[in-house]
């Protein structure tokens, strides 16, 4: 028995129909709501990458390098043809990372530039000011001072 002011019955019945007339719950690609191209064209392109050259099984930098990691992606050459499948490599993650400056300044959510980093470093060496001063002083957590000051954050790469 349909209730008032439902389409249908219960369900059941809406999946049956909708299934019928090929409609789906909710709109997909550029009419769902959330749709963004820029992140439609990136995860197209690397299915499509996928597709063509399979997934990637091996660290081209391995032998340079000496990573251990055992994830692996395809990473856009620099420089390159997005576009072009034959401009990816190989990479684990970690030197994909790296590979895109991904650490440190870098990072697309970074809150410190290198001199920045660099300043702490200097100031904490001489003795001068604690970690907490530093943090609230340039806005960061005591952690992310700490990891600068040990050598372990905002470390340039060769």
């Amino acid at each position: 028995m349909k209730r008032k002011g439902a389409r249908f019955c219960g369900y059941s019945c809406s999946s049956l129909w909708r299934h019928a007339n090929r409609e789906r719950w909710a709109p997909s690609g550029r009419d769902h709501y959330a749709y963004r191209e820029t992140l439609d064209k990136y995860g197209s392109l690397h299915a499509r990458i996928g597709r063509e050259r399979g997934a990637a099984t091996e660290c081209e930098m391995r032998t340079e390098v000496g990573c251990a990691s055992e994830t692996y992606e395809w990473a856009h050459v620099h420089g390159t043809d997005a576009q072009d499948v034959n401009n990816y490599r190989q990479l684990c993650k970690s030197c994909h990372v790296t590979y895109d400056n991904q650490r440190g300044a870098g990072h697309a959510m970074s809150k410190l530039t290198w001199e920045q980093a660099d300043e702490i470093r200097e100031r904490y060496g001489r003795g001068a000011v604690s970690q907490r001063a530093l943090a609230d002083e340039f806005g960061v957590g005591q952690t992310a001072v700490s990891r600068i000051v040990r050598g372990l954050g905002y470390v340039r790469s060769n």
